[in-house]
């Protein structure tokens, strides 16, 4: 069972969040661990989280979009912006909300 104790725990290794990640690999267990990463270290490698953006669930793209923005490091923009403007309507949708 994936809890927010286990994640303060594990959220030192990214090696770790992703394994767990991968060991529960369904949209439900996905969002709560990304929903509930909190604040990243700013060592954090967020690799696992890049490869998250093509996932074929919408509110996994959107927190890992969210979890990548939270990084202290130079961001790959140009990746983001083409998978929220261009080929993600509904992420796109979900960030600056549907009514415009």
């Amino acid at each position: 069972m994936i809890t927010k104790e286990r994640l303060a725990r594990i959220k030192r290794n990214p090696n770790e969040v992703a394994a767990l990640i991968y060991a529960h690999n369904d949209a439900g267990n996905i969002n709560f661990v990304l929903e509930n990463l909190g604040r990243l270290p700013s060592d954090f490698n967020a690799d696992f989280l890049y490869k998250l953006l093509d996932h074929n669930h919408s509110a996994v793209r959107l927190n890992a979009v969210k979890n990548i923005g939270k990084l202290n490091k130079k961001l790959n923009a140009d990746a983001l912006s083409l998978l929220v403007f261009e080929n993600d309507s509904d992420t796109k949708d979900r960030l600056f909300g549907a009514a415009r």
